[in-house]
């Protein structure tokens, strides 16, 4: 399986490191991976650091149709089968992301959420990708985080999953 790990966040946080360690631990077992990040970017750096294959991008909104057109060059190149994403971060990223899937015929999308909704970024039914059927599953680092959800999105029940930090 081909993934891209998709982070829209300047800074380093949990969601950061996990995705670089998730993106070494599934390399190790023969997945390809690569990364897409803002330029200048922590995970910019981590992708060099660690010789995984990367694409950077302007994170200002009017660069936008740039990054589509960096997403659907990357999903073709690399015959990426998943995107992984971090949420929240600075854009609502599922519309972006179901966009190039959809341009170039293949793929689907993880969302990964390491925050109980409310805090940070606001959790819309959109930002969770509610009514994009590219969305399969939404990973999430807690119970609690996990209850929250399902009480406040009943729909999403049967995709979200607890995936512990830590957890190899």
């Amino acid at each position: 399986m081909n993934i891209l790990f998709f982070q829209d966040t300047i800074g380093v946080s949990g969601g950061e490191i996990w995705m670089a360690d998730a993106a070494v631990k599934l390399r190790e077992k023969g997945h390809g991976v690569c990364m897409g990040c803002p330029s200048g970017s922590w995970m910019e750096r981590r992708a060099e650091s660690l010789d995984i294959p990367y694409f950077n991008y302007l994170p200002e909104e009017e660069f936008e149709g740039h990054l589509r057109w960096r997403l659907c060059e990357t999903l073709q190149e690399e015959a990426i089968d998943l995107i992984c994403c971090g949420i929240p971060g600075i854009r609502t990223e599922v519309p972006l992301l179901d966009a190039a899937i959809r341009q170039v015929g293949r793929g689907s999308i993880v969302l990964r959420l390491g925050i109980t909704p409310g805090k940070g970024a606001p959790l819309s039914p959109r930002r969770l990708g509610l009514g994009f059927e590219t969305v399969s599953n939404i990973i999430v680092v807690s119970n609690d985080i996990k209850t929250r959800l399902q009480m406040e999105y009943p729909g999403l029940s049967d995709r979200i999953h607890v995936l512990y930090n830590g957890v190899d």
